[in-house]
């Protein structure tokens, strides 16, 4: 597998290429303290075209930042990717960022790096199969293609109903048309009361206005 490099390259000679072909000369692997993580160098040789690399031409210069793509792999990254899928799209990142379009060259008869990342089911190391659910229907965020997640919420915590697991729904209403307060969407209770203590006629549960209240309130 190789990648051509593209709309142009200019060498440090001054030479503008219409395209180059990029491959992977080296793998340097180092463990770090964490022991499960490794610091890694990926080297890349550039040639003039795909023909040039296979005929044996000398590769061309290239820049330190773009000939050596550094990343850190954990060890577990190498049951969801072969070596070379790794390498390659780390090297796609680093030259996508200077601004240049890569394109995929597989050799005849090549898979791509990711094909032997899936097991005889179809799955992957961490469970997902190409379109990205798990055996169960669920992606890697835990959601259905539904938008629901095992317990059966969205992502706004809302069920298939419409309430959330306090059982209230978008605006704060239970099944019965209360908030979380008591107090449904005219502000009454259940006892038909509102938040000062009236009902709908302005008459406290002693019958009393709020008039009659302040009243009595006054010394």
């Amino acid at each position: 597998m190789g990648l051509t490099v593209g709309p142009s390259f200019t060498t440090d000679e001054g030479f503008v290429l219409p395209a180059m072909y990029l491959t992977i000369d080296s793998f340097r692997l180092v463990r770090t303290l964490s022991n499960d993580v490794f610091g890694s160098t990926f080297t890349v040789a550039a040639y003039q075209s795909r023909d040039a690399f296979h005929g044996g031409s000398r590769p061309i210069k290239i820049p330190q930042h773009l000939a050596n793509c550094e990343t850190f792999i954990r060890a577990a990254d190498f049951y969801s990717q072969t070596m070379y899928g790794i390498a390659y799209q780390r090297i796609k990142e680093v030259w996508l960022a200077q601004g240049y379009t890569l394109t995929d060259i597989l050799e005849t008869s090549q898979p791509m790096p990711s094909t032997f990342i899936y097991d005889a089911s179809g799955y992957t190391f961490l469970g997902f199969n190409p379109d990205g659910w798990d055996k169960d229907g669920y992606n890697a965020l835990g959601f259905n293609s539904q938008g629901y997640n095992r317990e059966g919420y969205n992502i706004q915590g809302l069920n298939a109903e419409g309430y959330n697991r306090q059982g209230f729904d978008a605006e704060g209403f239970n099944r019965d048309g209360y908030n979380y307060q008591g107090y449904n969407k005219d502000g009454f209770n259940v006892q038909g009361f509102n938040y000062k203590g009236f009902n709908a006629e302005g008459l406290n549960a002693q019958g009393l206005t709020q008039e009659q209240v302040q009243a009595q309130q006054q010394p």
